[in-house]
Formats: C-alpha cells, sequence, structure tokens
C-alpha cells in the first residue's frame, strides 16, 4: 500500500515514478503462428518500452484454444510475484507510428490509480460476421437483446464504465484474477454443470475457472471466454472502465481500426496478415 501511495503522489505531483517499479507481466495467448510483423510492431515494442518505469516479465503460452490459453497464462501469472496484467492479443495493434506503448499503459496506469479501478481497457473493433463493433458492452433487458448484451457504440467524455470488454489491450490488477480463479461456489456450480462438455477444459493445468471454453447460458445466450471471465470479475466487485483515447487495430485478412464510421473501419489486406502500421487509415 506505501508502494502504490508513492506512486499515486509521484503522478499527481508530476514527477518521476522511478521510486516505485510496478511489476506488471505481459500476457499473450497464442493458438498459432505468431508473425514477424506483430514481432516487430508490438511484442519487441511493449517489451522493450515498459521497462522505462515498470519490471515487465512477457508470458506467451500456446494452445489448441484461446480459453486454455489464457487458463496456462493465469496458472503462471499467480506463481509470480507480478502486480498487474496486461492482456495483450497477437492481433491488436496500438495506432501511431511509432507506437508508445509505454505512454498508453502508463496512462492506463494513471487512470487505474487515480480513480481506484481495478480493470482498464483501450479500444478496438470485434471480428465479427455481422458487423465491426466495438469490442465493448453493456448489459441490456430480453426485450432489447435476446443475448442480454447490447455494443456500445458511442459514450461522453474519455473514461467510461461499461460491463465488457475485448481482451486484447485489457490492464488489471492481481486481486481480480485472484479472485475470479477463486470464484463463488455459484460459479463452482456452473462450471459443474458445463465440465462434462468440455473435458480439455477443466483437467490438469486447467483445472481452473478462471475461462472457459464459449458455451450456452441460457439466460443471456452464448458465453465466450471473455465474457465468462468479465461477469465472474463483476461478480466479485471489480468493473470494467474504457480508456478511449487508446485506439487500437484489429489486424488480420482484416484490418479493423476505429475510424466512428464502421464502415470504414474495416480495411481489406491483399497480402496475408498486416498491422495498423502499413495499412493507411480512411
Amino acid at each position: 500500500m506505501v508502494c502504490i501511495l508513492n506512486l499515486y503522489m509521484a503522478w499527481n505531483d508530476n514527477k518521476s515514478v522511478s521510486s516505485y517499479r510496478p511489476k506488471v507481466a505481459i500476457l499473450m495467448p497464442n493458438i498459432g503462428g505468431i508473425s514477424m510483423e506483430f514481432a516487430n510492431y508490438t511484442w519487441t515494442p511493449i517489451t522493450t518500452q515498459l521497462t522505462s518505469w515498470a519490471d515487465v516479465t512477457p508470458m506467451i503460452s500456446r494452445a489448441p484454444s484461446l480459453p486454455l490459453s489464457r487458463n496456462i497464462l493465469v496458472e503462471s501469472f499467480l506463481k509470480s510475484e507480478c502486480e498487474y496484467a496486461l492482456w495483450l492479443d497477437s492481433d491488436v495493434i496500438l495506432d501511431g507510428n511509432p507506437a508508445n506503448y509505454a505512454e498508453a499503459v502508463l496512462k492506463m496506469f494513471r487512470a487505474m490509480m487515480d480513480n481506484g479501478k481495478s480493470i482498464v481497457s483501450g479500444i478496438y473493433r470485434a471480428k465479427q460476421q455481422h458487423g465491426f463493433n466495438y469490442a465493448l458492452w453493456k448489459r441490456a433487458p430480453k426485450e432489447i437483446s435476446d443475448k442480454g448484451y447490447v455494443h456500445v457504440e458511442s459514450w461522453t467524455g474519455n473514461w467510461f464504465k461499461v460491463d465488457v470488454v475485448g481482451l486484447g489491450f485489457c490492464l488489471m490488477r492481481r486481486q481480480v484474477l485472484q479472485d475470479v480463479h477463486f470464484q463463488t461456489q455459484r460459479a463452482k456450480e456452473v462450471v459443474e454443470s458445463v465440465k462434462n462438455q468440455y473435458p480439455d477444459v477443466f483437467k490438469g493445468v486447467y483445472n481452473c475457472i478462471t475461462f472457459t471454453e464459449p458455451f450456452h447460458w441460457e439466460s443471456v445466450g452464448s458465453i465466450s471466454e471473455d465474457f465468462w471471465f468479465l461477469e465472474r470479475a463483476s461478480e466479485c466487485g471489480h468493473e470494467c472502465w474504457v480508456l478511449a483515447d487508446i485506439k487500437l487495430s484489429h489486424s488480420g485478412s482484416v484490418v479493423i481500426n476505429c475510424d466512428p464510421d464502421p464502415l470504414k473501419a474495416a480495411q481489406v489486406v491483399y497480402s496475408g496478415f498486416s498491422t495498423a502500421a502499413r495499412v493507411p487509415k480512411i
């Protein structure tokens, strides 16, 4: 607590934060190969730039599915001494050429500390079959959405609360992962009801309920691993907050940037994986 207070005071006094170096783990789940473009534009900069003000521990895991890969990372993170986890997907690239990851993550830290929050995310658009909405959701009654959520497409100000975010570029305190990892009896009962359907999720190193494979939950419909995790975090008292000026592009065969017009956000790329740095903005 003393270290955290020192960091808070240093920020408020516009002084160096070198008196306290937070221990940050960069968690990158991987279900396939990592392109050299991602390594050059994202992985190398973020693991080197952050060392200017934090002690950084990069963690990568490869598994057949995203939830399994995330679970392995959670197990490793909780065995470490790291205080904060920065989730980073291999197809999400910070805007800017060159991108300043140290400044972006420090801004997330400042917002987290100044406002006493546990989860802070940037914004990017999700890759979806029926459109490219922001990876931001709020709960909604069934008469508005049969899945229990609606996309957040507009907001006021730069700092706002949502119920679920995509975990492509998301910073959270260690306590969030600890709380969700050792979840309530209610969540354990839900896991019990689906574990026969997804046996690989709940054996060996995956014998935790931090992230689970997508499944159908009658009350809200289909649940993906980030929805599952953040609903569990919400039950433990943790809120999701967003910094709208931290914008990222979602890359692949289509690059999706944060243009306010979703029709302009998707840009077709003709040569496989590309990044925001290579593809000009519309």
